[in-house]
């Protein structure tokens, strides 16, 4: 059984498809002084995120999102200093700062790309508009594509956001900065995902009053199909599972122009979404899928593709084991980890949750995934144990309550205890 892996890629410019370009150079990691090296380490790392998540599940449907958890890391990267810094950059694909301020900036273009897209449509609905009927002309479709950012700070625990930290995720990654009491805090970051992803994903943690603070990400997309599908061409069709199994799912269907690419091992076809996207789905090896989709031309295709709804949770077990497997070790021991940019107490990375959830149909497709990074109180250097002299007045004493504040003490009482 061909397995089916469904990818939805930004395509947002020429500029950025250069990144698919690279996908079979990327072995080797970033060229120095190669203008394109940024290009291939975020390549490198979604292959690898990717890799790494699919020999985990191998027998599950699941979807996840790489651009939601390397967002949410930038916000830990903000925070961190020294070689907790470094080793969380390198395992984002980075060697430098300025490559996740770039790698962050071309992200928040292809959203500006996709509200540009979105704004246009409404202008010209509002022009046809006129040629109705009052309250007849056509409803527009609800369109977005939004990357958001928010940190979250327990009043009840150690440690407080320092302000430069806040300032910094402000101004360079639109970042939102909340301090909670223990009773607020859940519910609070619960509803800010609620509303950032409209109710796909309506909660990321059951209970965070032991946090020190959380910093969250969350990416939210929903987009009509450039050439809708017609409920009328759905049907149920056999799906063999990955087991052999044979189910029955609904299949969209459609004989259209795509673009397309087959070889031996592999086929791929690319199913434009408005707003600059696409859905990339590919039946067998999708080792080089990257650069199999810029081979791709347009071909007519028969089209069979099942509808999608499926969600899945990644934690810690899966995600901070991938950032430690690729060198960042530092961040989540509570003795070594270098969080001094962010806090004024020592803080650690406990957990890192990631819930995602896809839904396509006929019309388009929806997806959501919220990424929360978990920082917990770390190992405050325990102060060394002075050394007392003793001074015990258990034996006749003399005392004088003396003036302070003038030239020469005045003794204003005095006295002694002897039985």
């Amino acid at each position: 059984m061909k397995r089916l892996i469904a990818l939805f890629v930004i395509l947002m410019c020429a500029t950025f498809l250069s990144t698919c370009a690279m996908a079979k150079e990327t072995s080797g990691g970033p060229v120095p002084n190669d203008p394109n090296k940024e290009d291939t380490a975020v390549a490198s790392f979604d292959q690898d995120f990717l890799n790494c998540i699919h020999t985990q599940n191998k027998k599950e449907n699941y979807v996840v999102s790489p651009l939601s958890f390397r967002a949410a890391l930038v916000l830990a990267v903000e925070g961190a200093d020294a070689s907790t810094r470094a080793q969380l950059l390198g395992a984002m694909g980075f060697v430098s700062e300025a490559e996740m301020t770039e790698w962050y900036a071309a992200v928040m273009e292809s959203v500006d790309y996709f509200e540009g897209w979105v704004s246009r449509q409404e202008q010209i609905a509002e022009e046809e508009a006129q040629f109705y009927p009052p309250g007849e002309a056509p409803e527009v479709p609800v369109h977005a594509y939004r990357v958001l950012n928010s940190v979250w700070n327990n009043t009840d625990r150690f440690g407080e956001f320092l302000p430069e930290y806040v300032r910094s995720i402000t101004e360079h990654y639109g970042a939102t900065a909340d301090s909670v009491s223990v009773d607020q805090i859940t519910d609070a970051v619960n509803h800010w995902c609620d509303e950032s992803t409209a109710g796909l994903i309506p909660k990321i943690s059951d209970d965070l009053s032991e946090c020190a603070a959380a910093l969250v990400n969350a990416v939210y997309l929903k987009s009509s199909w450039v050439d809708e599908f017609s409920e009328y061409m759905t049907e149920q069709e056999d799906f063999a599972d990955i087991d052999g199994k044979v189910i029955r799912r609904d299949m969209m269907k459609a004989k259209d122009r795509y673009r397309y690419y087959e070889d031996k091992e592999t086929k791929l076809i690319s199913i434009p979404l408005n707003g600059g996207l696409t859905f990339i789905a590919v039946l067998g090896d999708d080792s080089d899928w990257l650069a199999d989709y810029e081979a791709a031309e347009y071909t007519d295709v028969d089209l069979w593709i099942p509808k999608l709804d499926t969600e899945s949770t990644f934690g810690k077990e899966t995600l901070i084991q991938y950032l430690m497997d690729h060198g960042a070790v530092d961040a989540f021991d509570a003795n070594t980890a270098d969080f001094s940019r962010m806090a004024d107490y020592p803080w650690y990375i406990s957990d890192i949750l990631q819930k995602a959830k896809i839904k396509t149909d006929e019309e388009g497709l929806e997806a959501a995934a919220v990424t929360m990074i978990v920082m917990a109180e770390g190992a405050a250097l325990e102060p060394e144990e002075p050394q007392y002299r003793e001074f015990h007045a258990n034996v006749p004493f003399r005392y004088y309550i003396v003036t302070t504040e003038t030239q020469l003490p005045l003794v204003v009482f005095a006295g002694q205890e002897v039985k």
